[in-house]
C-alpha cells in the first residue's frame, strides 16, 4: 500500500527489465468468441506490457525522482534497509504530526475498538456455526 487519506506510505514494485506478453482479457469484447492466446492485435486476448516505459513514466510523473532499485539478495539488508529505516514514517500524515489532542483521542478509543472487535469475531463465528447447523438440518429434513 503505498498510503491513504494523506498518509505516508512505501510502494514495492517488482518490475520486468524485458517487454512481456500478458493475458488480457475483456469479457464483453469476447463474450460467443474462442478465446486465444495471440496479440490483441492478431485477434487474441495478449497484449505487450512494456514495464521499463511504464516505469519512466512513472518516474515522469514523481517528478522525476530516482527510484531506488534494489537487488533480491540484499533487499533486506544494506542498502535495502537503510532506505527503508530512514523513511521510517510511514502512516503519518504529511505537513503534519501525530499531535498530543490525537493520541489521547486514540487511547480514550482503544478499549472500545477493543469490544468491538471481540463482538465482531463473536458475529463471525454465530454466523458460521449457524452456517453449519443450517447444512446439518437440511440434510435431516430430505431423510425424512
Amino acid at each position: 500500500r503505498v498510503g491513504r487519506a494523506d498518509a505516508i506510505g512505501l510502494a514495492i514494485s517488482l518490475i520486468g527489465t524485458k517487454q512481456e506478453k500478458v493475458w488480457y482479457y475483456d469479457k464483453r469484447q469476447w463474450r460467443g468468441r474462442e478465446l486465444s492466446t495471440k496479440l490483441r492485435e492478431h485477434g487474441g486476448c495478449c497484449i505487450m506490457y512494456n514495464e521499463p516505459k511504464i516505469l519512466q513514466q512513472i518516474r515522469k510523473r514523481l517528478g522525476g525522482i530516482k527510484i531506488p532499485t534494489f537487488k533480491p539478495k540484499d533487499f533486506l539488508k544494506g542498502k535495502g534497509a537503510e532506505f527503508i529505516r530512514k523513511a521510517a514514517s510511514y502512516g503519518r500524515t504529511t505537513g503534519s504530526a501525530l499531535d498530543e489532542v490525537t493520541m489521547r483521542h486514540v487511547a480514550e478509543l482503544k478499549p472500545d475498538v477493543a469490544v468491538l472487535e471481540m463482538m465482531q469475531t463473536s458475529a463471525q463465528k454465530n454466523f458460521l456455526g449457524l452456517a453449519g447447523a443450517a447444512g446439518k438440518w437440511a440434510s435431516m429434513l430430505k431423510r425424512k
